[in-house]
This record gives C-alpha cells, structure tokens and sequence, in this order.
C-alpha cells in the first residue's frame, strides 16, 4: 500500500489534554487524537468519567493500527481490505461508477499533473482508460497487475474508518450516552436517547466554509453521519483552469468548478461515498439519486452559490426564530403552464426557462430549463442574457428533457437561489419559450407573497398556452 495511506491513522498521540464541558458524567469530554501526518481525528463522549475517556483513547489508539498494519499488508484476503473494497464496489454500482476505488494509477497521474504543473494529459486516452477500469470484472481484479490496476480506499476510508471506530467503542463502553466522531471533514454522531435540542450540529460554526445556503439554526444530527466536500479545499489549478481534485471515474477527468456538498445519512461510509459521488456527477441527477434513499438528504451548491437540496433537507434543520418560513408545510406554492401543439411538418420541441425575479428583474429563483444541450438554451434570449451566461453551472441542477406539448406543473418552496427562505412582497413569474423554426415567447406573471392563499393567471399565444399560479393548502 503507497504511503498515501500514512497519514490515514497511524501512531496516534492520545496525549493532547482533554477538552470538558459540563460536570461528571454529564459532561462532554473531548480527545483530540493526532495522526502522523497531522490529520486530527476529534472524539467527544458523553456519559464517563474523565479516566474511562482516557482509557477509551488509548484503546481506539491500538484498534486503528491494527486497522492501519491490515491496510499496509495489501493482503487481498485480509478482513478489512476485503471489506473495504466490498463497500467500494457496492456504492460503484449504486452511483453508477461516479465513485470508484479503482482509480489509483489515474490519482498518481492527476496528482503529478496538479504537484508539477505540467500539460493536461490527452483527454481521449485518459478516458479510455477510465472506461477500461469501469468493464474489468470484481472477481478478477485481485488478479490484475498494478499496472492495470491499484486500488485506492479514499473515496470511502474515513467513513469506513468512522463507521468502525464507532461500532468499536460504543460496543466496549456501554456506559457511553452519547459520542461524536469528527475526522477531516466527516464526522458520525451517536446517542442512546434521540433529543434534537441536544445533538445538533451548528452550520453557522460547522459548515461555515461551505456556506451552507447562509443557513442559520441547526442541522438535527441524531444518530446520523454527515460529509463535506468544500470546493474550495478539493480544488487545484493548470492552465488556467480550476480542476476538482475529485476525478470522475465515468471519464478519467476531474471536473471543473466542482460544487460544495453536504450529505447527511445514515452512517458515514453512505455519507462519504454519496459526497464523493455527488461532487463529481451531473446536480440533477444526483439529487434524483438522493430522493431514492432511505434516510438520506443533501445540499448541493454550486461555485456561483446557487444551491440544490434533496427533497427532506430542510426538514433536518432547526430554524433560528429569526428565520421562521413564509408558509408552514401544508401549503404550497404550484406553478402549471402549457406549450401549445404546432401544425407543422418537422416540429421541434421548445426550449423553455421558468424563473421568479423581484419587481426590479433580479433573480429571485431560478425554478428550472427544458433542454439539456447549452448550445440550444442559448437560444431563450432573455434567459440566458440575463442569468443563463451568467452561471452555467447552475445549469447541471435545473436542466430537464424538451416538453411535450400539453400541460405541465412545478412546485417552488419558497426559498432562493441560496436556499434562504423569502420574504413577504411583490415578485414576478418569468416564462420564456424558443421552439427551432418556431417563435421565441415570454409570458410574465405577477403576484404578492403575503401568506394567504391566493390565485393568479396569465395566457401566452404561440408557444405557451394558460399559465398560473395557486398558492393553496396541501391537498
């Protein structure tokens, strides 16, 4: 195993004096292990005395180089190399190969690429070898020459490691009430008895370098793994060029303007994977992946900050009394406009914009585009002055296939581009059309946010049809 893996867990001191809030056992009680390479791996638990935490430590200190000599064995059979590349090739086939622990020949290449600042590597055959990669069967991989292929855990270790210190502790301390788990940017959270009030991270103080959608109040972290992909720390720069230091195992390359991710699950490997795999794949697609899992949320924001959240994120945070929302969750906000048949010979589904401004014209919320090819949005002419040009990586999150035509409907949930709640006001519906050999229309709408339900109504006349808005209680 490359010594990347020396700084993962090795030799950790546990003689950093303990950190102790509260009184007894009630109190939260902190270590602060450090790894040879510097990396900090933070341990608070609740419910034992300060001599059983110190016990503790040094009992976890022993369990992760026993982990860590397995890993520098590269024995194929060991127990955890075994599982680790299990878990990876699990969460390979769940993202759809947009996380991969098989890249580690094309990491030692991006990696010197980004360490000596030298030229891009031809695009076609780096890809060619990542979908080399993806076709190479599980059972004959431990087979393969290093040459073909060298595993690399990162893409789930901490979690993995997480999720496994935990499962050693809270098994070996039966007394632990509660305990938290922070390595890097992962961190698991576990208590005997679930109370929101008390095991909640902070995003203000936590999440500040994501700036998680401006998000005050709390994220509810009962029993749950959160991780953070910061774009700003996986990023390095060639040519001119911002690359992830993410690589997308689907075609070799990192992306470019990677967005900010924040998952929430279950346990940490889920949430390390899902972040990994959310960094790197298309924004819609992968909050699509995200509504299919069981307990699972995530907020996505783009480097322009424009954030995407998962249909129950904003169910996990407990809001400030100063943010309280507009509207409470048994109302909601429906959007429904039509594109009207055309009776021509070589008919064209129309490319389409839906976005909300304030009185003034500024974006407010961009709600979603029909069409996925940036080549034919450029073609809404008022959309893409104004906003489209502006972000394109916003683009990746609101795009959808050209509609039929006929009826269609959409749901805003009243918050912003950050995802902060709006305020009471006037504010406009924007629809804009443009059909290949067909018209270019825009039809506005309107309307006043006071909280009360209300209806609104406007008609196009070429290529959109009836448009409204009703804002009406759940049904």
């Amino acid at each position: 195993m490359k010594c990347w893996l020396l700084w993962v867990l090795v030799f950790f001191s546990v003689q950093v004096a303990a950190q102790v809030s509260g009184q007894g056992k009630d109190a939260w009680i902190r270590e602060d292990l450090l790894t040879a390479q510097g990396e900090a791996l933070s341990v608070s638990v609740k419910g034992l005395s300060r001599k059983e935490v110190g016990a503790l430590a040094v009992s976890l200190n022993e369990q992760l180089q026993q982990w860590q000599t397995a890993l520098s064995a590269e024995q194929p059979s060991h127990e955890m190399p075994a599982a680790l590349r299990t878990a990876c090739e699990t969460w390979r086939e769940k993202t759809a190969n947009h996380v991969s622990c098989r890249l580690g020949n094309l990491t030692d290449l991006w990696q010197g690429v980004a360490k000596e600042q030298s030229a891009l590597p031809e695009r076609s055959e780096i890809r060619k070898q990542a979908r080399a990669l993806a076709r190479l069967k599980v059972e004959d991989l431990p087979q393969q020459s290093n040459n073909v292929l060298r595993w690399d855990y990162q893409p789930v270790l901490n979690g993995f490691l997480l999720d496994n210190a935990l499962k050693h502790l809270v098994t070996g301390w039966p007394g632990i009430e509660a305990i938290e788990l922070r390595l890097n940017d992962r961190l698991v959270q576990y208590s005997r008895e679930k109370n929101a009030s008390d095991y909640a991270l902070q995003l203000s103080d936590d999440l500040h370098h994501v700036a998680v959608a401006d998000a005050p109040g709390s994220l509810v972290m009962n029993n749950r793994a959160v991780a953070i992909n910061a774009y700003k720390k996986l990023e390095w720069k060639s040519e001119h060029r911002r690359f992830s230091r993410l690589i997308n195992p689907v075609d070799g390359w990192p992306k470019e303007f990677s967005p900010s991710v924040v998952v929430v699950a279950p346990d940490a490997i889920t949430a390390e994977a899902l972040a990994n795999a959310l960094t790197v794949m298309n924004i819609a697609k992968g909050i699509a992946l995200i509504n299919r899992l069981p307990e699972t949320e995530a907020l996505i924001m783009t480097s322009m900050g424009k954030v995407f959240a998962s249909d129950g994120w904003y169910s996990l945070l407990i809001p400030d009394e100063s943010h309280q929302a507009l509207w409470e969750r048994d109302m909601e906000f429906l959007v429904e406009y039509q594109t009207l048949p055309q009776a021509v010979a070589e008919y064209r589904r129309p490319y389409l914009a839906v976005w909300i401004t304030d009185t003034d014209k500024n974006s407010v919320r961009q709600l979603l585009v029909h069409g996925e090819s940036l080549r034919w949005l450029r073609e809404i002419p008022l959309w893409w002055r104004r906003y489209g040009r502006r972000d394109e990586t916003m683009i990746d999150g609101l795009a959808r296939a050209t509609p039929l035509p006929g009826q269609h409907m959409l749901v805003w949930d009243g918050r912003d581009d950050r995802g902060n709640k709006i305020e009471k006001g006037n504010y406009i519906l924007h629809i804009e059309a443009a059909r290949e050999h067909g018209e270019r229309e825009l039809v506005t709408l309107p309307f006043t946010l006071s909280g009360s339900t209300f209806n609104a109504a406007a008609k196009g006349n070429a290529e959109l049809g009836s448009v409204s808005i009703n804002f009406r209680k759940r049904s």
